[in-house]
């Protein structure tokens, strides 16, 4: 296929008939799809190996937590016979007595049901006694050999023994932990609550429960006798391979109920004991799932804008003179490559063009079906990129390179900026938009007027999103802090959907939304709140939300603020509704077809903006 050579041949011709024209089209049509079965190949590729990579790194983090789980626990054992060998060294000085040692154990040793000191017999010791079964008394014959000893078992508990020389006697001094106590007594938060661990033996292969992270409750039980759990549980508690392999893990994944969680296993080094566990796989990822989304995402919007733009040259080629529509399919050939081979750079860089491109089809096509799918494709592509946005703040935010930068802004200033970015979108849905402000608030303040004005448009947007009637209003009061600051209260009210009771602990969850069926056609990532508090926390302020379920939410935040100018903002309120009573629409106040300016600036998409603003004022622009 050489789409030069034709270009060539055709402007050659003078008088080109109606098959000339389709063949060129065909060709155009050939070519695109064939760039979109490379993008997609190229799509596909990148996706199956962001997922083998993110398979990895999620079962290597799970192992890494394993290695943790496993010396936090042989240290609490290590812990125990240590104190124990101290005790019995005490008995065999004569420093105190077996009864003392014994009522001392059972009083102060971490819960001990069970103290005692028995000979290899069975016979208890002067002041002792002995509780344990015949079964268990047969399984410390290393003790009587002078080495310490853990056993387990289902119903008694685990038994911690170490020698003790008595009289030239030497005796098991041991202490028995039955099960009810033993999430207390050697309990471990699993990333943060969200998985369950337990201990086994590896000599009677029987599990204990050491920590439950959360209830089990019905659907725990239900999940445990799930066909997946226990296929993942079977390959992961190999006995064998356990026993043998210190410090050896298998990690294995299950699904159930729509989610993914991860089975564990692993010897413990210094002990005859194993743990198995497992953890949902959202709380490894914490929400790094989303990122191949994002990238599938754009790939799929370059697909969509890639068929608006064929549409749209093959339209001008039926239309314009074969000349002029040669060398614009080669100039649109020359644009394609180059956004092909730039949309690798990074993820916010293809997009931004895409939105430059459908702004282009936009004010050029005067096709009603073509102007209706490209603003829908603005739409969507507005959408990608404010999740691209809200993910790369998140990434920022949790990596600690997040900076507030205070300068000294104008209140009112910042105020105006937010009435007129959010009362367009209230009058699209009919909502009333409602601003206040205290009248005594200084005017000119010093904080970081960028993050405080992104931190409320959060809130507001939320708000508008979420409202179908009804009402939404803004209220800024303050009272003073010293001679030099004070404390902003900004309120957001809203007649909207409001928030359940038990849902507000996700409200400020990252990548989690809320009623997730009911707001489906609700666009967003579930950040915004998230960042919203994050960025508020870095600014020594926090998000407040009052919400009846069904009848709207109240959100506030308090932030401190130093003062630079006292003078008062006076009535915003009524400069507000002035603003509004007062706005017409935009019509050019001249007309100049004989003059001529020059705009100078290095981003095209800025040009075209310019030129667009000026259309209708006729001027000639270079």
């Amino acid at each position: 296929m050489s789409f030069s050579k034709d270009v060539k041949d055709s402007v050659k011709q003078s008088d080109l008939d109606i098959n000339v024209i389709r063949g060129i089209t065909a060709r155009a049509i050939f070519e695109f799809i064939f760039v979109a079965m490379v993008l997609c190949g190229i799509g596909y590729f990148a996706h199956c190996h962001m997922t083998n990579l993110l398979n990895e790194s999620l079962a290597k983090s799970v192992s890494r937590h394993v290695g943790t789980i496993s010396y936090s626990i042989e240290h609490e054992f290590e812990q125990e016979l240590k104190e124990m060998h101290i005790g019995a060294l005490m008995v065999e000085r004569g420093q105190v007595t077996v009864e003392d040692l014994i009522n001392v154990s059972n009083a102060f040793e971490r819960g001990s049901d069970d103290t005692g000191m028995v000979k290899i017999d069975g016979t208890p010791a002067p002041g002792s006694k002995n509780t344990l079964p015949d079964h268990e008394l047969k399984e410390l014959k290393n003790v009587f050999e002078g080495r310490d000893e853990i056993i387990y078992h289902k119903g008694q508990g685990l038994v911690f023994a170490v020698p003790m020389i008595i009289n030239g006697e030497i005796y098991a001094f041991y202490q028995q932990h039955r099960d009810k106590d033993l999430i207390e007594l050697f309990g471990i938060k699993s990333y943060d609550g969200e998985g369950r661990v337990t201990l086994g033996s590896n000599r009677s292969k029987e599990w204990t429960e050491i920590s439950l992270g959360r209830d089990d409750g019905e659907y725990y039980n239900e999940l445990y006798r799930s066909p997946g759990f226990v296929k993942a549980y079977a390959d992961t508690v190999v006995w064998d391979t356990l026993a043998s392999q210190a410090g050896h893990r298998i990690i294995k994944p299950f699904e159930y109920g729509g989610e993914s969680y991860l089975t564990f296993g692993a010897k413990l080094k210094k002990f005859d004991f194993s743990i198995f566990g497992m953890v949902r796989r959202d709380a490894v990822s914490a929400g790094i799932d989303y990122i191949h989304l994002v990238m599938l995402g754009c790939i799929i919007l370059t697909l969509l804008v890639l068929i608006m733009f064929a549409r749209y040259t093959i339209k001008n080629v039926e239309n314009k003179e074969l000349q002029q529509e040669k060398i614009m399919a080669l100039q649109a050939s020359q644009t394609k490559s180059d956004f092909l081979s730039n949309m690798s750079h990074e993820i916010r860089t293809p997009i931004n063009a895409i939105l430059g491109m459908d702004e282009m089809i936009l004010r050029e096509s005067k096709e009603p079906n073509t102007l209706e799918y490209a603003e829908n494709l603005r739409h969507a592509g507005n959408s990608l990129l404010g999740i691209v946005n809200d993910i790369l703040d998140f990434s920022k935010i949790e990596a600690g390179k997040m900076e507030i930068i205070p300068v000294e802004y104008h209140l009112s200033s910042l105020l105006n900026d937010l009435v007129n970015m959010i009362h367009t979108r209230a009058d699209k849905k009919g909502l009333k938009f409602i601003a206040k402000a205290d009248p005594n608030i200084p005017s000119i303040l010093y904080g970081d007027e960028i993050r405080i004005k992104q931190v409320i448009t959060n809130i507001l947007t939320n708000a508008v999103k979420y409202t179908e009637e009804g009402s939404v209003t803004l209220d800024i009061d303050y009272k003073e802090k010293g001679t030099d600051s004070i404390i902003m209260t900004v309120k957001v009210q809203d007649t909207g959907i409001g928030i359940k009771e038990e849902d507000l602990s996700k409200l400020f969850s990252a990548f989690e939304r809320i009623e997730e069926k009911r707001n489906r056609t609700i666009e967003g990532t579930g950040l915004g709140m998230n960042i919203t508090q994050q960025l508020l926390h870095l600014m020594n302020s926090q998000l407040n939300v009052d919400s009846v379920y069904g009848e709207g939410s109240l959100f506030w935040f308090d932030i401190e603020q130093k003062i630079v100018s006292r003078e008062p903002i006076g009535d915003f309120e009524e400069a507000f509704r002035n603003s509004l009573k007062n706005h017409k629409e935009y019509h050019e106040k001249f007309t100049a077809p004989d003059a001529s300016i020059l705009v100078v600036d290095d981003t095209v998409m800025n040009l075209t903006v310019v030129k667009g603003l000026l259309k209708q004022t006729q001027i000639k622009i270079d």
